[in-house]
Parts: C-alpha cells; structure tokens; sequence
C-alpha cells in the first residue's frame, strides 16, 4: 500500500508564501513557474506483432533464457513475504538479469495467445508491476492466499509468439 499526497502549483505557492511570511514578515519572490509536463512518447503509427507460436502448448515447460546470445536469463530474486498469516499474505520474486543457468522455468497454463507462466520451483506466476502494461515495467513472480501453505499463483495472461517474445495477452504490441 502506498500512500500519495499530490499538490497543485498554486496550492504549493501558497504554502510558500505563508512559511515565508511566518519567518520573515514580507512577501516571498514568486517562484518561477514549473516546467510543462513532457508528453509521453507517440506510440508507433503501425505496429508489427509477431504471431503465436506454434511451437508451445498448455503444460509445456520453459526456460526463461533471453535469446540474445548473452547467456542471461530472468532469474527469480526474493522480493518478500508480505501481509498476515490467516488473513491475507503474499510471496514476491523480482525477475533479474542473471546467469541462463539460474534462469526460472515456468509451465505454460493455457494457449500459446492468452496464458498464465508459472514458476516451477515456487508455483509463483509471472506478473507485471501493477498490471502497468507498458514497455519497462518491472516483472514479478507472485503468489498469494490466506496462509503460506495456501500459496496460488496469482498471474497475468501473455501471449507467446513466434519469435520467442513474451507480451501481454491484453497489449500484443509490447
């Protein structure tokens, strides 16, 4: 849970101007205005996803190896166990660059266009940072139920394509 309290320019200026009365008796300066917000970037005019794969069906295991020729994969990093045993508790993993060799493997739950990966080792499944389905999101492994040994994976549905690429099954064009 995460708690924002968000302020608008005037109501800052505001603020400001009584701190500032209260310490020295006179009116401040007017700050100088707040840059314009930057837009975020156009998305493409056309956008090519790549097709499903063929290749992958429901119960299929993967391993989580970039194809890059690096020698990386996504390698499951404890984040934390989270929240209240008997109420409501939570395991996360981030998924980091790390050695293919320590790469997570994960079991297909679904067609290739709209499934669930999960995680072998922990039966945690991929997820992405509060559902923020845009390029850059931090990817988890997560888990979650009443207990810890009532642990399910809790997943977002992807689409596996031909290319080896993994995208949400909701936003194909990331």
């Amino acid at each position: 849970f995460r708690e924002m309290i968000f302020f608008s320019a005037e109501a800052v200026y505001c603020e400001y101007i009584i701190l500032y009365t209260r310490l020295y008796d006179e009116a401040p300066p007017k700050p100088t205005p707040a840059p314009a917000p930057v837009a975020p970037p156009a998305e493409p005019a056309e956008c090519q996803v790549p097709p499903i794969t063929s290749e992958v069906k429901d119960g299929d295991l993967l391993s989580l190896v970039l194809n890059d020729n690096s020698g990386e994969g996504l390698v499951p990093q404890l984040q934390g166990r989270h929240g209240e045993e008997g109420k409501n508790r939570c395991h996360v993993w981030w998924a980091t660059l790390g050695q293919a060799a320590g790469a997570a493997k994960v079991r297909v739950r679904g067609p290739p266009n709209s499934c669930v990966l999960v995680w072998e080792e922990e039966q945690a499944a991929v997820f992405a940072d509060d559902s923020i389905m845009e390029p850059g999101t931090a990817v988890w492994f997560f888990k979650s139920g009443k207990s810890d040994s009532h642990l399910s994976p809790v997943g977002m549905r992807v689409s596996l394509h031909a290319d080896g690429t993994v995208s949400p099954a909701a936003a194909q064009h990331m």
